[in-house]
């Protein structure tokens, strides 16, 4: 039919036509109006606008199904190749994942193990510093200590060798020889011989010893008798000094003792200065390790977490697809 477009009709339409057409011949053959010829045209002429009319309607509703037909094909076809690059790429993702977790577990290993050691460096650091600074402060203490004795030793055996005394106090000096009682410089003697016996150890410590210790050792061994007088008689007078070399020891000693004091307080002070750089570069690297540490470790599980989402993502497109 002119200007309606063409498409087969289904059987039931057809049939339904043909029975309507002979319905129209036998309505009109019945009609007592005008001739058959012009009732045939009258039920033609209906019988076409009928079909025009049902025509337009099945083509409209088939028009309709057509396009949806096409449009569903194209989503789905659309939604197939969506699915196969997400399929693709969530795979790819998965490789990586599982890459860069096999990864984090041999960096993890590898920073716990520095963290380890460098805590282990710091604190054996720490203690040896503070073994040295002990070790300082006791020498410290034992070299001031026998300075102080020395200084004594130093001052009495002066006194005993240049002091003059009385004629009233030699009488009675000598009178105490005689009956065997010790006089006030023997006195005095034997408490310098403590202090000297504790200074002589101390100085085995000195690093650069100069003095010549085997006089003072004889000494040590009796202080009374290297005290040689001038007179046989003992309240004669001055005493003589083998105590002179004594005091030349000494003295020499008071030095080098001095000078290893000052050379150990320079030695400690670098030594700390030169410990607390080590700690400070020593601690910033285990700070840094354990923020490495500790990103790593937040990285592997961020990444275990996407790896397992990924992976269920990917089932479910799977089977969607």
């Amino acid at each position: 039919v002119t200007g309606v477009q063409t498409c087969a009709l289904p059987i039931s339409t057809t049939m339904h036509v043909v029975a309507l057409f002979f319905t129209l011949v036998a309505a009109s053959a019945t009609s007592g109006t005008g001739s058959p010829i012009d009732r045939v045209v009258e039920l033609i002429n209906g019988f076409r606008a009928k079909i025009v009319a049902d025509g337009a309607a099945e083509q409209k509703v088939y028009d309709k199904y057509a396009c949806w037909c096409e449009e569903t094909t194209a989503r789905k076809a659309a939604a197939i190749e969506d699915a196969k690059l997400l399929i693709e790429e969530l795979s790819k993702n998965i490789l990586e994942l599982k890459g860069r977790l096999g990864t984090y577990q041999a960096e993890i290993a590898k920073l716990t193990k520095d963290v380890k050691d460098t805590t282990e460096e710091i604190e054996k650091a720490e203690e040896m510093r503070k073994k040295e600074n002990e070790d300082y402060i006791k020498k410290k203490g034992d070299l001031e200590h026998a300075l102080v004795n020395l200084g004594k030793a130093i001052d009495t055996l002066t006194k005993g060798t240049t002091f003059e005394k009385s004629q009233g106090q030699k009488d009675i000096d000598a009178s105490m020889v005689k009956a065997g009682v010790k006089t006030e410089e023997e006195v005095a003697l034997m408490g310098v011989a403590a202090g000297l016996r504790s200074a002589l150890s101390a100085y085995n410590s000195v690093s650069l010893k100069t003095a010549d210790t085997k006089g003072l050792k004889s000494f040590l061994s009796n202080p009374n008798g290297a005290l040689v007088q001038e007179h046989a008689n003992p309240a004669g007078g001055t005493y003589n000094a083998q105590s002179g070399a004594i005091q030349g020891i000494l003295s020499q000693m008071k030095d080098d003792m001095e000078k290893d004091l000052e050379t150990s307080a320079e030695e400690e002070a670098a030594a700390a200065e030169a410990h607390a750089k080590l700690m400070e570069t020593k601690r910033s690297d285990l700070a840094l390790l354990e923020a490495t540490l500790v990103k790593t470790k937040k990285n592997q599980g961020e990444d275990t977490m996407q790896l397992a989402v990924d992976q269920e993502e990917r089932s479910e497109t799977q089977l969607q697809l």
